[in-house]
């Protein structure tokens, strides 16, 4: 398997390079290079993309939060994770709505965010117990408690397994083995799913999947 590249993009120098030795010390992970603010990434990707960003929220000339507009209307592809020192629900929940790939906050320590550079990879989204948090206040806020599927897509019975089994945290290999059938079939699914709701990633499937009771809040 070739090896996950890696974009940092933070304006403190210090721990910009910090945390380049950290995610550089993980296996099958490299850094391929970094920027200090919105501006500089975008004019990097443009010649050679990344596959996870890790993306400061707080930058000068073009924040974090407007940089992954851009990117993730020019380059939906690239997984955006948000490592940053604001916890506010409002923060993380106006990113989770710009559908990044995952929240991380400074004081991680290095095995989360191996874990969430893995997990956008292999499963398309990383949910930790403070976004889940987040999403449970969401859904309740919403009065979603209830299945409102009548209101929403047409889904197939294997589309909804598809849904659950994604939330669940598997991969596509993994419900392609539970389910018996192909992983490109899974990953045609996952694809159509994501049509109907007019999304571009997992994490926007999953607040879908909560406000209308195909998961329930405990499963995240």
């Amino acid at each position: 398997m070739d090896s996950i590249s890696v974009a940092v993009v933070d304006d403190h120098k210090l721990f910009r390079e910090g945390l380049i030795a950290i995610v550089d010390s993980f296996p099958g992970i490299d850094v391929i290079y970094e920027a200090a603010n919105g501006n500089e990434i975008i004019r990097k990707i443009n010649s050679q993309k990344p596959d996870v960003i890790l993306m400061d929220l707080q930058m000068p000339e073009l924040d974090g939060i407007e940089a992954t507009k851009i990117i993730k209307k020019k380059r939906p592809e690239i997984k955006i994770i948000i490592i940053s020192m604001f916890d506010e629900d409002k923060y993380i929940q106006y990113m989770l709505e710009q559908e990044v790939d995952g929240y991380l906050f400074k004081n991680a320590d290095s095995s989360e965010v191996e874990r969430a550079i893995h997990d956008v990879m292999e499963k398309d989204f990383y949910i930790n117990a403070r976004v889940a948090e987040v999403m449970r206040k969401r859904v309740i806020a919403k009065g979603a408690s209830k299945p409102k599927l009548i209101l929403g897509p047409d889904f197939s019975n294997q589309e909804i397994n598809i849904i659950n089994l994604t939330c669940s945290g598997l991969t596509s290999r993994e419900i392609s083995e539970q389910l018996f059938i192909s992983y490109r079939t899974v990953e045609g699914h996952r694809q159509r799913i994501m049509s109907k709701l007019g999304v571009n990633n997992m994490i926007a499937l999953v607040v879908y999947a909560l406000q209308n009771g195909i998961v329930e809040l405990d499963e995240l």
